[in-house]
């Protein structure tokens, strides 16, 4: 990427994700932010493909150990090849490269994630990229300049914001409510928050019930007992990635029975 679109595409960074973001006002601004964002990514995967180094080609095709030559018989002193086992692939490499379905909200599509099979059937479901469009809630009062909006989550929005709403002590704060109240001055159904400190994010988690305020789109996808957790997960390089919240499902008991 050329020097003039990396300081553009700071530039949009900044109005998106920055104290005094505005971005969401500009819907050209918003276009070309995304536009940028997939020119970096397409970059990265053809870095990553020019430093793989290609197989290289034989003349010939190797020969197994142990197989005799064509066209020769093996003598009597000679042992006979012993015959090879079949290569087994453990379960949990199995589990691992099982891609998740594409999850689909009223706010959008959600992006694939691979699962990572975990104890209790617990799994990684789904990847929420920021999303200046999802508002701040007006029920938390004036919004921070350090927040970030993530992408809906079946009727349920996301929101992050640093130390300064969560008090002294923590490091960034998670906002997790649901969206067709972020105009309310307050919040009809609740909402669930969790701060986290310096080495570890905020997570939020909960069991969905089939007589608990969450969204009927939420209830329709998740049956009643299973557990969700939304967790921050921070940008690795800020010039280049950006934050995300990771979901992560625990079935109810009975299905995690079943699948044993």
């Amino acid at each position: 990427m050329e020097a003039d679109a990396r300081e553009e595409l700071r530039a949009l960074r900044a109005r998106a994700y920055g104290p005094g973001a505005d971005i969401h006002e500009d819907p050209v601004a918003r276009e070309r932010l995304r536009e940028l964002e997939a020119l970096v990514q397409e970059q990265a995967r053809d870095r990553a493909d020019a430093a793989s180094p290609p197989a290289a080609a034989s003349a010939e095709p190797s020969k197994p150990e142990g197989e005799p030559d064509a066209g020769r018989e093996p003598t009597s002193e000679e042992p006979a090849p012993e015959p090879r086992s079949p290569r087994r692939i453990s379960a949990g490499w199995w589990a691992a490269s099982v891609v998740a379905a594409l999850a689909v909200g009223a706010g959008g599509a959600v992006a694939v994630t691979a699962v990572s099979q975990g104890a209790g059937g617990a799994q990684v479901i789904a990847s929420l990229p920021p999303e200046p469009e999802v508002p701040w809630p007006r029920f938390l009062g004036a919004e921070t300049g350090d927040s970030t909006s993530f992408r809906e989550f079946y009727g349920l929005a996301t929101v992050s914001a640093e130390r300064s709403w969560g008090g002294p002590g923590s490091d960034r704060c998670l906002i997790v409510f649901q969206t067709v109240e972020a105009d309310m001055v307050g919040s009809g159904s609740g909402y669930q928050w969790a701060c986290g400190t310096r080495s570890f994010p905020p997570s939020v988690q909960f069991e969905v019930g089939s007589s608990n305020s969450l969204p009927d789109e939420l209830r329709a996808r998740f049956p009643a007992g299973t557990e969700l957790q939304f967790t921050y997960v921070p940008s690795p390089r800020d010039d280049v990635d950006a934050p995300r919240i990771e979901i992560t499902e625990i079935p109810p008991a009975e299905d995690v029975d079943a699948q044993d």
